[in-house]
């Protein structure tokens, strides 16, 4: 507009070896082109790709898949918890917790979900964030980056809920799991009509924080991404049975 540059869409570094869709919404008061702009680094192994480029009148439709760079998306928060998740960017308000940067962007300007576990949040409270109901008949992969830094971490949990039934959780991670972004992902598949719940939970102290990012719902069983920091186990990779010893 007028010569000037609105960024409105931000991705930095790897995103897993797959095609991610992205839609952003766009509004101005004045007549407007929009750029896309991909930049290089010093290294071979940099290629960014785009296709299905698609533009049309109205708002964005809603999606689960979210970066929470503008809202929660169609994700709701959930009234049977005692407080609710928080958009965010940049670092949290407490020291020695929390992300310092959201996972799209990789800087202060990108937005995060997560659990503030300072005062007036208690040890034990509950944040939980619901979908949509999807059919029975419908599996579906939830992926999403976590990121669980400090002392006193209680858990982060994944369900299917079933009326107002969580059951158990069919993913989980507690504690402190460092200072980093991590990838998290879970096949989910009920016999019955199903809600997904990402329920977060305070802990001891305010060195609890617990962020979420990039969240996408995908139909079908999860594959194993092909990126390991091998923190648990192999990720899907396995020794070759020509070796001659194993790692």
């Amino acid at each position: 507009v007028g010569g000037s540059i609105n960024k409105r869409f931000r991705r930095k570094g790897s995103q897993l070896n797959k095609w991610i869709k992205a839609q952003i919404p766009l509004k101005s008061e004045y007549d407007y082109k929009v750029f896309i702009q991909g930049s290089v680094t010093s290294g071979w192994m940099g290629d960014i790709a785009i296709d299905d480029i698609l533009m049309k009148p109205g708002p964005c439709p809603v999606t689960l898949d979210c970066d929470f760079e503008y809202d929660f998306c169609a994700w709701k928060h959930d009234a049977s918890g005692q407080f609710n998740w928080t958009r965010h960017s940049n670092k949290t308000s407490s020291y020695g917790t929390g992300p310092s940067t959201d996972h799209t962007v990789g800087d202060e300007t990108g937005w995060y979900a997560y659990i503030e576990s300072s005062y007036p949040n208690t040890r034990g409270d509950k944040a939980r964030l619901v979908s949509q109901e999807f059919r029975y008949t419908y599996t579906q992969c939830l992926s999403f980056w976590y990121h669980m830094y400090g002392y006193h971490v209680d858990n982060l949990n994944v369900y299917a809920r079933v009326g107002d039934q969580n059951g158990a959780p069919l993913w989980r991670k507690s504690g402190n799991q460092g200072d980093k972004w991590r990838y998290g992902q879970v096949t989910i598949k009920s016999n019955y009509n199903y809600k997904i719940v990402i329920e977060g939970t305070i802990g001891y102290s305010y060195q609890g924080d617990i962020a979420i990012d990039d969240v996408m719902v995908k139909r079908g069983v999860c594959q194993q991404p092909m990126t390991c920091d091998f923190e648990e186990g192999l990720c899907g990779f396995t020794n070759s049975d020509k070796n001659d010893f194993d790692r």
